[in-house]
């Protein structure tokens, strides 16, 4: 089927896993990182393989899902077939799935895992955290500990991200570096990396 028609068939099963989320990661945010690699992918030299772009981005937060529900998996590679891919090629996609969060390979995994990293950090990073922490109860102790956390040891993959990317860190760190000085926070415990799946 077309791209287009793909998609849309791929938004129709995991939108409504999406229901009762919390604004900071609910299927607006799917939605964005789709929009993000579409504009993206244009800078990068060579093929990208648009299906694969498509899967990774819509699918990218149900990684545990995939694994931990046969049946959900089974649906996911059943609608994959639609588009002519054989089993071996959906292994392949669910591979690059689980592959892209921690140690991304070829274009279209770079391109999800750095779409995904730029919402961490930045202004709209910030507002992110403050609603998340809000919708699940958080301190700001909690909010600050969870963003240090994950972006101890975020990085972009893809240089012209990297360089865009910067100054948003930056703004971040400076952000909760004075917001740590006005509360009197103070973090006792020993380091802890999560990862940004890890909080969706």
């Amino acid at each position: 089927m077309p791209l287009k028609q793909f998609k849309r068939e791929l938004r129709k099963l995991v939108k409504p896993l999406y229901d009762g989320r919390n604004a900071s990661h609910d299927f607006e945010h799917v939605e964005r990182i789709l929009a993000r690699v579409g504009e993206w992918k244009d800078e990068l030299i060579g093929e990208i393989d648009e299906q694969k772009l498509a899967f990774l981005a819509i699918f990218h937060g149900l990684r545990n899902m995939i694994e931990e529900d046969k049946n959900f998996k089974e649906r996911v590679a059943q609608a994959l077939e639609k588009q002519e891919l054989d089993r071996r090629e959906i292994g392949l996609y669910f591979e690059a799935l689980r592959r892209h969060e921690f140690d991304p390979t070829g274009p279209e995994e770079m391109l999800v895992h750095d779409a995904n990293a730029w919402e961490a950090v930045g202004l709209f990073g910030i507002a992110k955290w403050f609603t998340r922490g809000g919708a699940v109860g958080q301190s700001y102790e909690e909010t600050i500990r969870q963003y240090e956390q994950v972006t101890r040891n975020l990085n972009f993959t893809l240089d012209f991200v990297r360089e865009r990317a910067e100054p948003k860190v930056q703004a971040s760190r400076e952000y909760f570096d004075r917001l740590k000085e006005e509360i009197g926070y103070k973090d006792d415990l020993p380091p802890e990396d999560k990862t940004l799946e890890s909080q969706e």
